[in-house]
């Protein structure tokens, strides 16, 4: 298999765990020390503490889909470009429809785990989108 085919079949399953409401499906893809950021906030690192974010954005969104637009190939990183829609019909949910695009640069090990995985997203049209309707 071409290592294009790899990356894009890596990013396909990235975007299968983040929308299958189990959280441990996407820790599951990290290296046991690995470590995913988000917007440059405080990084989460391990498994439990990455099931954790993953825990919050599908309690948040329960219908929440994740799919894999694009898998760039940089030099030392890939860099998976998404777009996750979903309803906040979560606790203290807003009821509104989000629908927004970003993007991780991720590091993978030998053995195909992410080391490290930095997002990012536009906040602002993300909080945004999530205002209650007037």
């Amino acid at each position: 298999m071409l290592a294009s085919q790899l990356y894009d079949d890596f990013g396909r399953r990235y975007a299968e765990a983040w929308s299958s409401q189990l959280p441990t499906k996407v820790a599951d893809m990290f290296s046991p020390e690995g470590y995913i950021t988000i917007n440059g906030n405080q990084p989460a690192i391990g498994r439990a503490a990455i099931a954790e974010v993953a825990l919050g954005f599908m309690s948040t969104f329960p219908d929440l889909d994740v799919q894999c637009d694009q898998v760039i190939v940089e030099e030392k990183a890939i860099k998976w470009c998404w777009t996750m829609r979903g309803t906040n019909s979560g606790p203290d949910g807003s009821g509104r429809i989000i629908d927004i695009s970003g993007y991780e640069t991720i590091v993978l090990d030998l053995h195909g785990l992410i080391i490290s995985a930095d997002g990012y997203y536009d906040e602002a049209d993300f909080n945004r989108q999530l205002r209650p309707i007037d």
